[in-house]
């Protein structure tokens, strides 16, 4: 397969999480950016909108959740697209034109289709 060539920022508050998704995340590939929180996702993407070519977020976090996050991202930049990644099924995640979910846990093998998919539409 070929290797997926992009920028992802990981959201996620539990750097164990962060961490073992991160290196998942650069063995398909991708180059890995972190933030510990949906507040200092948006902080990251506000600085540079164009930094990124897909978003991996947790749904449940202290401070900022995703959902909140989500709504700040589609006003700084509407068209990066974003999985939310979450325990509950993907089922009971809003799932849109750009917003993607992925159950917890989750294959290198469903990881890789959802980035897939989602960087497919980010056109």
């Amino acid at each position: 397969m070929t290797p997926l060539d992009c920028r992802v920022l990981l959201v996620d508050d539990e750097a164990l999480l962060r961490r073992s998704a991160g290196r998942l995340l650069k063995s398909l590939g991708c180059t890995v950016d972190e933030a510990e929180s949906g507040r200092v996702a948006v902080e990251k993407v506000r600085a540079g909108p164009a930094g990124y070519d897909v978003v991996l977020m947790d749904l449940t976090m202290p401070d900022m959740d995703g959902t909140e996050a989500m709504r700040h991202l589609e006003t700084i930049a509407p068209r990066l697209p974003i999985i939310v990644s979450s325990g509950y099924s993907s089922a009971d995640v809003l799932v849109t034109g750009r917003v993607f979910g992925l159950t917890k846990p989750y294959s290198v093998a469903a990881l890789e289709a959802v980035i897939r998919q989602a960087l497919g539409a980010r056109h």
